[in-house]
């Protein structure tokens, strides 16, 4: 699947900057509009739809975009759904700061920057220090669901023929 000889390809440089464009406008589109439908839908769907609007938009939209495939657009659409992740935790959180608390709190606290990173695997740690199965369950299965979108987002590229 993946082989060091697939990098000797020569890139299209038209392809290129087509990938990076829809790349970059669908983690943003994706991102800002799963957060809000996350905040929104939030207490009454117990489903992360962020989660969902990305793996479904990114890659398509990067698929989409280039003609001769190349590795490169596989990993690059990895980079943007984890960019798609950050900005969909972003919008959720700041919408959640100007209508609840201070927006400035959650703008200068750094560890709201890299909390969208490391929740699924906190989720586990909690569920076993708490010793509660439940939480160990939803950690593991929020490793996998994050280890599953990736996987795909990689395959479903590099597949395009």
């Amino acid at each position: 699947m993946f082989n060091k000889n697939n990098w000797k390809e020569p890139i299209n440089k038209e392809d290129l900057r087509y990938v990076l464009f829809n790349g970059i406008l669908g983690f943003i589109v994706a991102g800002a509009f799963g957060g809000a439908i996350n905040y929104l839908l939030g207490r009454y769907v117990f489903l992360d739809l962020a989660f969902a609007v990305l793996l479904l938009i990114v890659p398509w939209r990067v698929k989409k975009s280039f003609y001769e495939n190349h590795i490169l657009y596989a990993v690059l659409g990895i980079v943007f759904l984890f960019l798609g992740f950050f900005v969909a935790s972003f919008t959720e959180n700041l919408i959640t700061g100007i209508l609840i608390q201070n927006p400035f709190f959650f703008l200068t606290n750094p560890s709201f920057y890299i909390s969208f990173m490391i929740e699924p695997v906190m989720n586990l740690i909690w569920g076993i220090i708490s010793l509660d199965i439940l939480s160990i369950l939803i950690g593991i299965l929020d490793i996998f669901c994050y280890s599953f979108a990736f996987y795909y987002t990689y395959t479903s590229i590099r597949r395009k023929r």
